[in-house]
């Protein structure tokens, strides 16, 4: 699954893309983990979407202590053709992010990790360089 944020949008979205799995995997949905920290260090992810549940679950735990995601917190389009598309809204900070497939059996590996700033924090980061420069 080829996977890649394909455009920050104004209002706080952030809008990912992947390459579907083919069809003969069966995959019933996909889930989106992200955290403040990259899964190669101690503390990993910290939840996971579900765009098929639409639902958020704490990384670590085991799927009962999801919660809804609100209304306004994610739009999918074609989630089930070769290239779906989802953007999640309110994100902050410095996040990190993969996905993975699943299907009845079982939960694909993870796709390559991708990190995104928030405008926000990328404007402080922005401000405190020019100051370290002068």
């Amino acid at each position: 699954m080829a996977f890649f944020i394909s455009s920050v949008q104004a209002g706080d979205g952030v809008t990912f893309s992947w390459h579907a799995n083919p069809g003969e995997d069966d995959i019933l949905g996909y889930r989106l983990y992200y955290g403040t920290e990259s899964r190669f260090t101690a503390g990993g992810y910290d939840y996971y979407i579900d765009f098929t549940s639409w639902q958020r679950c704490p990384a670590n735990g085991d799927g009962s202590d999801c919660e809804p995601l609100p209304d306004n917190g994610v739009s999918c389009e074609n989630l089930y053709q070769d290239y779906p598309t989802c953007t999640v809204y309110n994100l902050r900070g410095h996040l990190y992010f993969a996905m993975t497939a699943y299907s009845a059996q079982e939960e694909s590996g993870y796709t390559q990790e991708l990190d995104y700033i928030s405008p926000e924090v990328f404007a402080a980061l922005q401000a405190v360089y020019k100051l370290l420069l002068h």
